[in-house]
Order: C-alpha cells, then structure tokens, then sequence
C-alpha cells in the first residue's frame, strides 16, 4: 500500500499482527470526523488520478503508442 496511497495522507496503515493498533485507527477515526472525510476525500482523489477507468486507459494508451513507435 505505502508504494501506492501515502500512509496518513490518503490512507491509514497499522501493523498486520497488531489488533490494537487496528482497534486504536479505527478508534480515531470514529472520534475524528474531519480527518475521516479528509482520508476519504483524498483516497478517492488518489483513486481516480491512478487506478479508474480513464486513468488506466490513458497509461495503457502511452505504453501501446511508445510501443508502437519502436
């Protein structure tokens, strides 16, 4: 996730083997509405700039026309 989502900024990391540092983010989210919908707000921001449709497509596009010219 870290090479993709900025941890703190878009997306909120905690250790895998670590259930009270799950319990603790989730926790602070539920005590942090605007840091909740900031979270959301640039994960989706991140989303649609990376991974939806249009974005993919205009990467997929780039690589096939680089292709294309060599």
């Amino acid at each position: 996730v870290r090479e993709l989502l900025r941890p703190g900024v878009e997306v909120m990391t905690v250790p895998a083997d670590d259930p009270a540092a799950l319990a603790g983010a989730l926790e602070d989210l539920a005590d942090h509405p605007g840091r909740r919908s900031r979270l959301a707000a640039l994960g989706q921001v991140a989303y649609d700039q990376r991974f939806s449709a249009a974005a993919l497509g205009e990467r997929v596009g780039g690589e096939l026309a680089t292709l294309a010219r060599t």
